[in-house]
């Protein structure tokens, strides 16, 4: 994830694979722990999320990891393929151990939970202000575009004047100049 850059964010098929391989890995690891925790897709969701920018493959990676996040569910799983769940595996140590490893996952999880539920709100607040920035910069285009246009309107009308002057002075001329014309 810290890997990335500017230029590997704009080049969308690389972004693209990174996304694609940090799912592979985050779903081997969750295999590799026998599906006891799956709150690392939450943490790959994020950060797909914030490195998808305008891309036409965002929702098909984002419903890839909803998948995910359903399917590697432990109860879901082993209805496929039959595997230990933790509580199997803590069983051997004795009660304060258990307690205190089964309390330790339990305030693991709802802390992943928490940093996404607080990633997502700060990022929705973020996409809110940069719509909110957006729209103050375009209406702020719109009214230059209405001043622009009064002044087009404006020097065309002084151009028409000008032009008008200059007819009349040559108007004016060419009186002048027949009237001596005729006096001599």
């Amino acid at each position: 994830m810290y890997h990335r850059d500017k230029k590997i964010i704009e080049h969308k098929l690389i972004n693209n694979l990174y996304n694609f391989f940090e799912a592979v890995i985050c779903f081997a690891i969750i295999y590799l722990l026998y599906m006891t925790y799956n709150g690392l897709v939450l943490l790959v969701f994020c950060d797909c999320i914030y490195n998808f920018k305008d891309d036409k493959y965002a929702k098909y990676m984002l419903i890839l990891l909803i998948g995910m996040y359903l399917f590697t569910n432990w109860d879901v799983f082993t209805s496929f393929l039959p595997l230990m769940n933790f509580q199997q595996y803590v069983q051997f140590y004795d009660v304060n151990l258990k307690n205190l490893l089964l309390l330790s996952k339990s305030i693991l999880s709802m802390f992943n939970i928490l940093l996404f539920i607080i990633f997502m709100s700060v990022y929705a607040v973020g996409q809110i202000q940069e719509n909110e920035f957006i729209s103050k910069k375009l209406r702020m285009i719109s009214l230059v575009n209405k001043k622009l246009q009064r002044y087009a309107v404006v020097t065309e009308r002084i151009g028409e004047n000008n032009e008008r002057k200059r007819l009349a002075r040559e108007i004016h001329d060419t009186v002048k100049f027949m009237i001596q014309l005729v006096m001599l």
